[in-house]
């Protein structure tokens, strides 16, 4: 039996070698444990990061209200709109990059008797 993946491999990633041993198959969890890991703790990274932004926004937004800015109140809100877009953005950047990175380990774990 050996590590499958489902759903984000292609199809020639995806098949399995029916003549592949047990040992073979234990081997590979560990690797594909550490890859599923180090996924998680990008997918973590980055949905703290895009907190930590939204956050300072909101921070900024406050501390403009408090100041009493009112003449360039719509200025300054188009500028933190603008902002919190470019951070939208950033995240599913680097959600795309976490989906590309989780597709190219769980290829890749199939061939990592080639590391042993």
């Amino acid at each position: 039996m050996l590590l499958s993946c489902s759903g984000s491999c292609s199809s020639s990633c995806a098949r399995q070698s029916e003549t592949e041993s047990e040992a073979t198959h234990f081997l590979l969890l560990p690797y594909a444990a550490a890859a599923a890991a180090a996924a998680a703790a990008a997918a973590a990274a980055a949905a703290a990061a895009a907190a930590a932004a939204v956050a300072a926004i909101a921070a900024a937004a406050v501390v403009a209200a408090l100041a009493g800015r009112r003449g360039n109140q719509q200025q300054e809100q188009q500028q933190q709109e603008q902002q919190q877009q470019e951070q939208q953005q950033q995240q599913q950047q680097q959600e795309q990059q976490q989906q590309q990175q989780q597709q190219q380990q769980c290829c890749s774990s199939r061939d990592a008797r080639a590391w042993l």
